[in-house]
């Protein structure tokens, strides 16, 4: 027998290198049922990084309208924005979705001081107290009160969909709270 390039007699069979086709379409099909399995969860997660994204935004914006206002000794209105007028007016809507942003008082009127743009991907930011649909003043010392007087309490539900929610907790004394796994509506 005669011995070829490759160091094998001529009669025998080489080895085979990559795959079959079969064997591609099984390896493909398994991958295919693998990744419809982690899809579901995988949305499921991005969706609940969006509400605790959202829900981190509106907590430190409350923490710092409530510092700006003691440090300042002067008023400071968070409330959310009014999207058919102008980023630096209040509006009463429920739905805090379309941002907030915070206001500074002096001399009798309102500064905008920083705001937030709307949020995404279907995050809602919903009051669940009627005296927060104007929004939350903190006074000089802290206090949350009501922008017409009066303490001020209350909470917001940040949910989407697939998603479990997030509530924030407003207390008169002006602190927030925030605890997960609020059920939300559709």
């Amino acid at each position: 027998m005669r011995a070829d390039a490759a160091g094998q007699g001529c009669g025998r069979n080489r080895s085979r290198t990559g795959f079959t086709l079969a064997e591609l379409l099984v390896g493909l099909s398994i991958a295919m049922l693998l990744a419809g399995l982690a899809l579901p969860s995988w949305t499921s997660w991005l969706a609940e990084k969006r509400v605790q994204a959202a829900g981190s935004r509106l907590f430190l914006a409350l923490a710092a309208s409530r510092r700006t206002a003691m440090g300042a000794g002067a008023r400071v209105r968070l409330c959310a924005v009014d999207g058919t007028a102008s980023a630096d007016r209040c509006s009463t809507r429920r739905d805090w979705a379309g941002g907030w942003v915070s206001l500074l008082e002096a001399a009798g009127s309102w500064s905008r001081l920083q705001g937030s743009g709307p949020l995404t991907d279907g995050v809602r930011v919903e009051v669940g107290a009627v005296q927060l649909q104007d929004g939350v003043v903190f006074d000089a010392r802290g206090f949350a009160t009501q922008s017409a007087g009066g303490f001020a309490a209350g909470t917001w539900l940040i949910c989407a969909r697939g998603a479990r929610g997030q509530t924030l907790t407003l207390a008169p004394s002006g602190r927030v709270r925030i605890s997960l796994g609020a059920s939300c509506s559709a």
